[in-house]
């Protein structure tokens, strides 16, 4: 039995993000977000900036500037590229966490 999906239904491939700055303070991050918008106006666009907290393995809290909405992986992987040529030194892609209920929705 092989049962399609709907001719209308939405591809859920795993959302990446680009990640700009890694800082030990959130208010450095906001003064990266402005740096960034001025400098990369036409790769930053209309993105917004969203801070995610990790801890590293010394118990230090670090926190990560991503920019929104998160792209595939290969528009996320050329963003980081494009911005990386203009001379942003800390560019990297992570994967953005699907909700649980989201993937048992596959």
């Amino acid at each position: 039995l092989v049962v399609s999906p709907p001719e209308n239904a939405v591809s859920l491939t795993q959302p990446y993000l680009v990640v700009v700055a890694t800082r030990p303070s959130t208010d450095e991050l906001e003064d990266d977000f402005r740096y960034f918008k001025e400098k990369y106006p036409t790769l930053i666009g209309n993105a917004r900036g969203r801070v995610d907290s990790v801890q590293s393995q010394d118990g230090k809290t670090w926190h990560r500037l991503s920019l929104i909405p998160p792209r595939t992986q290969d528009e996320a992987a050329e963003l980081c590229e494009k911005l990386k040529t203009a001379g942003l030194t800390e560019c990297w892609i992570k994967p953005l966490p699907i909700p649980q209920s989201s993937a048992e929705a596959r």
